[in-house]
């Protein structure tokens, strides 16, 4: 796909996002340099550097610019990529002024959406990235039209795309399972699920519910379904493996994500992609996915029993449009071309 191999140095905090972003360009870098904040693990980087991302700690404001400067210049890369439009691409854009490199932001969401409103410095923060990388990427339109809204005086170069959705020959009976795996805490609203669920239940004797992942709310979750009366029929296996997870999304019809902000959640776009029904909150990320009473629910009044809607479209061929959907335009491979596309566009422009 490459039309030459570049070396690319990636700046993130560690975890799953930035495991998933070098599995997308692995095979298109000749070289990847990480710097992280923590242990990280991959066979696909060649060198890693830890830095400190806080802003809390004042030498940082001094420290890890210069240490990322530093690394720039040992390394020589090609182009670098940040991951979250917070601290993190703060101190690796102030640390690229000197070098001048092709440098790309993506933004995770809440870091666009949320920070900004918390204080005037957090927002002067993105600000000043805004004003001074070289692009940005995003997993929603709305998303690249909140940072285009922050600098009105600058035309971003804003690409969207998300990490996509790893295909599988998995094959599943569909049973009658309502699936949920946020984090169990109150942005997810998971509390919420288990009362619609209780009301959904009443009339749907047939159905349980699956609640993964784990949080600050989980014992009080699991105490709610008791008080509900459908701790019967609720499962809370905690964290569980990607395969795991793939196979709950296979066999369950239905799957629920209400969190209160979001932007694309790639659980929205794994659960469109073994079929599932989505239920979904009223977020503009969302409707760039779900067009409610047709590939799935919209949830406009969190209080009612907003499961049942989607029962209607079980009966269509809505799980096979959520397929489709996700091949054209959700899978890794997709995913990948994007990503090396811009990177090859702004190399060329050095």
């Amino acid at each position: 796909m490459s039309q030459r191999k570049y070396k690319i140095l990636v700046i993130g905090p560690g975890g799953r996002h930035i495991e998933n972003f070098i599995e997308r360009i692995r095979q298109d870098a000749q070289e990847i340099v990480l710097i992280t904040d923590r242990e990280f693990e991959s066979n696909a980087v060649k060198e890693k550097y830890r830095v400190s991302f806080s802003l809390k700690r004042l030498m940082n404001h001094i420290q890890t610019p210069k240490k990322i400067a530093e690394i720039i210049k040992c390394t020589n890369p090609d182009i670098i990529h940040v991951h979250q439009l917070n601290s993190v691409a703060y101190y690796s854009v102030r640390a690229n002024r000197k070098h001048k490199l092709p440098l790309v932001v993506t933004a995770w969401g809440s870091d666009v959406l949320i920070n900004p409103e918390k204080s005037r410095i957090l927002k002067s923060l993105v600000k000043y990235v805004l004003n001074r990388a070289t692009a940005f990427t995003a997993d929603a339109h709305f998303v690249g039209d909140t940072m285009q809204k922050l600098v009105p005086e600058k035309k971003l170069d804003v690409t969207i795309c998300n990490f996509g959705v790893r295909e599988t020959n998995l094959t599943i009976e569909k049973k009658q399972v309502v699936y949920s795996n946020r984090l169990h805490n109150k942005l997810y609203r998971i509390e919420e699920v288990l009362i619609a669920f209780s009301k959904f239940y009443q009339k749907n004797k047939d159905w349980k519910l699956i609640v993964a992942a784990t949080g600050t709310e989980t014992e009080m979750l699991q105490k709610k379904s008791i008080e509900l009366g459908i701790n019967e029929v609720v499962e809370f296996p905690g964290f569980v493996s990607a395969e795991e997870n793939n196979k709950n999304y296979a066999k369950a019809k239905i799957y629920v994500s209400i969190p209160e902000s979001d932007a694309t959640a790639i659980s929205l776009l794994e659960a469109m992609y073994y079929e599932c029904i989505p239920v979904v909150s009223n977020l503009p990320a969302n409707h760039e996915w779900v067009q409610d009473g047709v590939n799935g629910v919209i949830v406009e009044h969190i209080k009612d029993e907003f499961i049942s809607k989607a029962l209607p479209l079980l009966d269509g061929d809505a799980g096979s449009k959520n397929r489709k959907i996700i091949l054209d335009k959700g899978t890794e491979n997709a995913s990948r071309s994007i990503f090396v596309g811009l990177h090859e566009r702004l190399i060329s422009m050095k």
